[in-house]
């Protein structure tokens, strides 16, 4: 209150007694001079009136000079995290691969013990520019060492680069041909030198070297052999039919994550479907889902021996399955062996129950027809008798996508695996079909090539046989007869060893 008896409010509109602050007692309601409220304080606005505010006062110019400081630092920080990142120069070089000492044609080289060693010519496209290479930049390279002189626009240089191979580096599974450089150090005339990169691959171009396709390939040739173990495998016959489900449990052992499939394979007992990928971590399991096909009700089907398998790791006369193992965008074949392949092939057996057998035969060839690249086709006049209500000949096989998926089963002919000639001296047979427990029948016989049949063995005819209940049951029928090697022979115009075509088993009617 001033002395004249007035009341002095703040800007807060609260009552200002005579020393200047506001009055902590009771605040007049100006309506009704009589009425009156205690007014308390919080804490924080004690805080406020009785120390901040005071200490303000008396340090104005500290404030101002703080608070520009504080909005310095915030923009330099600002700044700071919103600047883009320094990116080193990419240095322009003409690259090509060189061959390297003991070889025919150029590009990267490594060692059994895991030694990359690869040699590149260069020439830069910059005048005035000269290039260093000191090195290599890249997933699984370890102890990188770079020789060769600096590289100007004016002559070609070789450039080597060694370095070791670490197929643990998790980093390989994304690993493409742009993820390898060669490290630099360029300067124009009188410059400072500054770090930077030689590019092995750019996008819409071929790469100079595919360092990323040797790498991984050759880490999959090290790491398959112990990579897998395949533990449990289970076989479900599918009723009425040659068919079984297989479910096979395998484990990574490797220190890679792989991509694991049992790949398409036709053996002499059963051929193995392909599975749908599973990616399976380091130290973990996975369980690949396909099919089985019988392929010979005569005898108890049996998974193939190991002997007989690509890239196979085990002992030779344990049953084995083969998988596709993959590593980042790269897969190889590799075959296991499988623990009770004595229990699976009497699973597999059930397929054939109720199997009576079949015999066929041969009773006359046609004149042949030839093909692309040698092979040769014939009509022959096939006889055969079953307990059946249908024959039909051909091989079946596994084509199309994965099992489960897309894949089918057919007896016609195809490039790779099916009744068409195969590897090696197999010959195909059919396909063809009769209405009926027994007949004749023209079936065509095809083989790969004329230059073949001086050495062929014994064959083997796939005649699948049609129950009353209407299951399937297939057989695989020998095909020795001496007669029919030499009518092939002549239609090729070869002269036969008929001495060492009988040796080789073919049997004189």
């Amino acid at each position: 209150m001033t002395d004249d008896g007035r009341l002095e409010i703040d800007e807060h509109g609260r009552v200002v007694d005579a020393a200047g602050g506001p009055v902590a007692g009771t605040v007049l309601d100006l309506a009704d001079p009589e009425a009156a409220e205690e007014l308390r304080p919080n804490p924080v606005q004690r805080w406020v009136d009785t120390r901040a505010a005071p200490f303000v006062a008396r340090h104005r110019a500290g404030v101002r000079v703080t608070s520009v400081v504080a909005v310095v630092a915030l923009a330099a920080t600002a700044w700071w995290t919103s600047r883009p990142p320094y990116v080193p120069p990419t240095f322009d070089l003409a690259l090509a691969n060189a061959v390297l000492e003991g070889n025919s044609i150029g590009g990267p080289e490594i060692s059994p013990d895991g030694q990359l060693s690869v040699a590149f010519v260069a020439r830069g496209r910059t005048p005035g520019e000269t290039v260093s290479i000191t090195g290599l930049r890249g997933p699984a390279l370890r102890d990188v060492a770079a020789t060769g002189a600096p590289v100007t626009s004016e002559v070609e240089e070789r450039v080597g680069i060694t370095a070791r191979v670490d197929c643990t580096d998790p980093s390989l599974l994304t690993a493409g041909a742009s993820s390898y450089a060669l490290e630099a150090a360029g300067s124009q005339v009188g410059g400072d030198p500054e770090a930077g990169t030689v590019p092995l691959a750019t996008e819409g171009t071929r790469p100079v070297t595919s360092l990323d396709k040797a790498i991984t390939d050759w880490c999959l040739a090290s790491l398959a052999p112990a990579a897998v173990t395949i533990g449990s495998v289970r076989a479900t016959a599918v009723p009425g039919t040659p068919l079984a489900d297989l479910s096979v449990e395998v484990a990574n052992t490797s220190p890679q994550t792989l991509t694991l499939r049992t790949a398409r394979h036709p053996g002499a007992g059963v051929e193995v479907d392909l599975s749908p990928a599973v990616v399976v971590r380091p130290g973990e399991f996975g369980l690949l889902a396909t099919r089985v096909l019988v392929h010979d009700c005569t005898e108890q089907p049996a998974l193939t021996p190991l002997g007989a398998l690509p890239n196979a790791s085990g002992p030779d006369g344990a049953g084995g399955l083969t998988l596709e193992v993959g590593l980042g965008g790269r897969a190889r074949v590799a075959s296991y062996p499988v623990a009770g392949a004595e229990s699976l092939a009497r699973t597999l057996a059930t397929a054939c129950t109720g199997a009576t057998g079949v015999t066929a035969g041969i009773d006359d060839v046609g004149p042949p027809t030839f093909g692309a690249g040698g092979s040769w086709e014939m009509p022959a006049l096939v006889s055969a008798r079953s307990d059946g209500i249908g024959i039909t000949f051909g091989r079946e096989h596994f084509t199309g996508g994965e099992s489960g998926v897309d894949s089918v089963l057919t007896s016609e002919s195809s490039t790779v695996g099916g009744p068409g000639p195969a590897t090696g001296d197999r010959w195909a047979f059919g396909p063809a079909r009769i209405d009926g427990g027994a007949g004749r029948m023209l079936v065509p016989v095809r083989g790969g090539s004329c230059a073949g049949v001086q050495t062929a063995s014994p064959q083997w005819m796939a005649v699948r046989v049609l129950m009353p209940d209407r299951s399937v049951h297939p057989y695989e029928v020998p095909v020795d007869d001496l007669a029919l090697l030499q009518s092939v022979a002549r239609a090729c115009g070869l002269d036969l060893d008929v001495v060492a075509a009988e040796a080789r088993g073919w049997r004189a009617s």
